[in-house]
């Protein structure tokens, strides 16, 4: 019986409504995983010259459909040339499906000074390209807590969000973080335009990202929040 013998735990409140999808009657907890905080770690300077002092959009991820890069592809499209232009955007990921990372090299192709294409990154340069990146965009169909997008948290980096993400639940909007819905690229394509012209805004939004990791994604938080959940557990009586 769920609260007795059972209790089910989720990532975020996107695990939570697809837990809720099958089992309604389910009460769900939250136990959000905690990363260490690489803003105290030395590791070196990942080499950014490629975006000519721009401001970065970075996305990290497996290339396929789950992940939505093609979403992203059709909004940095439906962009002004003139502001795209004033933004590098960085795609790093291995290549899942092909259909998508044709789109990006498409992509690429068509705006080589503006798009740019990783396939992979080791942890140092992940960690450096967080610190230097201006915001982080996840256009997942479904990701229940993108870790890409915590990183940036840890550096006070804001995220762009598909609501189909965990992260999304957590967001305050406009405070440390942006929202888009309906995996809709002319929403997404509306926020990156806000972005670039208001990259003043993402600046300012450093301390607010960094309390949203300290609050929810620490390692210390995860400990506490598990912690609870096993006294909570263990204190009920038993039933049979």
């Amino acid at each position: 019986t769920p609260g007795e013998n059972l209790h089910v735990c989720a990532v975020g409140s996107h695990a939570t409504a697809a837990i809720h999808s099958v089992r309604p009657d389910f009460p769900v907890e939250q136990l959000i995983y905690g990363l260490p905080d690489y803003a105290q770690e030395q590791f070196p300077r990942y080499d950014l010259s490629f975006a000519g002092g721009r401001p970065v959009f970075v996305t990290v991820g497996s290339l396929e459909p789950r992940k939505g890069q093609d979403i992203l592809c059709d909004a940095i499209r439906r962009l002004p040339d003139a502001l795209r232009q004033k933004a590098a955007f960085l795609f790093v990921g291995k290549a899942a499906d092909s259909a998508i990372m044709a789109d990006i090299h498409r992509l690429t192709e068509a705006y080589p000074d503006t798009v740019f294409y990783r396939k992979r990154l080791e942890r140092p340069e992940i960690k450096s390209l967080m610190q230097q990146c201006a915001c982080v965009v996840c256009s997942s169909r479904d990701d229940p807590m993108p870790t890409f997008v915590t990183e940036g948290l840890i550096f006070g980096k804001p995220a762009i969000v598909s609501e189909h993400t965990g992260t999304a639940g957590l967001v305050t909007e406009g405070v440390d973080g942006f929202v888009y819905r309906d995996d809709a690229p002319e929403q997404l394509a509306a926020l990156l335009a806000h972005a670039i012209e208001h990259t003043g805004q993402l600046a300012a939004m450093h301390p607010a990202c960094r309390r949203l990791y300290e609050e929810h994604y620490t390692n210390q938080s995860f400990v506490a929040a598990l912690t609870h959940l096993v006294e909570e557990t263990t204190a009920r009586p038993a039933s049979i």
